[in-house]
C-alpha cells in the first residue's frame, strides 16, 4: 500500500487484483470488465475507470487430493476435538 501511494510513474493505472477502488489519489486508471461491472460504476472508484469489453475471470475448480490419513493414524478417535 505504501508503494501504490507513491507517484512512480506520470500516469498509474490498475487493474484487478481486488475489483474495488485503492482510493489513491496516487492511481490515475482502474481497468475492469464491463461484464462485471454494474450501473453507473463510475461512482465506486476514486480512479478513472477505464471498462474494457469482453473480459472476463474463469477459475478451473482446483484439485483437493483425497484425505489419506485419518485420526487414528495420529492416535485419535473421532470424537476427539481438535483445536487449530
Amino acid at each position: 500500500m505504501q508503494m501504490a501511494g507513491l507517484r512512480l510513474a506520470p500516469i498509474q493505472c490498475f487493474a484487478w487484483a481486488h475489483p474495488v477502488t485503492t482510493g489513491l489519489p496516487s492511481l490515475d486508471y482502474f481497468l475492469s470488465s464491463e461484464l462485471i461491472e454494474g450501473e453507473n460504476p463510475q461512482e465506486h472508484y476514486s480512479e478513472k475507470l477505464i471498462l474494457l469489453p469482453n473480459i472476463g475471470v474463469a477459475y478451473p475448480k482446483p484439485y483437493i487430493p483425497p484425505i489419506v490419513k485419518s485420526r487414528s493414524d495420529y492416535g485419535l478417535s473421532d470424537n476427539d476435538l481438535i483445536m487449530v
